[in-house]
């Protein structure tokens, strides 16, 4: 009973710290609609100023992976350097970014972005 109510309270805190980024935010981290309109969505959660520099950094990070979807190279490199720069400790982040320097033949970067 016990192990029951943990991982309810964990589910549900889990889901009110999804709840808090906002109707954009969550459409810019899924996978519904277009690669536009997911973009659109995360425009509009950044410039939202609601989001904490964590989810600001990860909101980057999504709307760069679709940037990175299109093919559109720079705007996602942008995108990466700005989830950086919010969170230094962004991993994910770093990967991403490496693998579209490593997509434009820009091999030292992505190396040392993958280090």
């Amino acid at each position: 009973m016990l192990r029951a109510i943990v991982l309810t309270c964990g589910l549900f805190f889990s889901a009110l710290g999804f709840a808090q980024w906002g109707p954009d935010a969550q459409r810019c981290a899924g996978n519904e609609g277009t690669a536009d309109e997911r973009i659109a969505a995360c425009t509009r959660a950044i410039t939202s100023g609601t989001l904490s520099p964590k989810d600001l950094a990860s909101t980057f990070n999504n709307r760069a992976v679709e940037w990175d979807a299109k093919r559109d190279f720079d705007r996602a490199l942008s995108d990466y350097t700005e989830a950086i720069r919010h969170n230094p400790q962004y991993s994910d982040a770093f990967s991403n970014r490496a693998d579209t320097y490593n997509n434009k033949g820009e091999h030292a970067k992505a190396i040392a972005d993958a280090n």
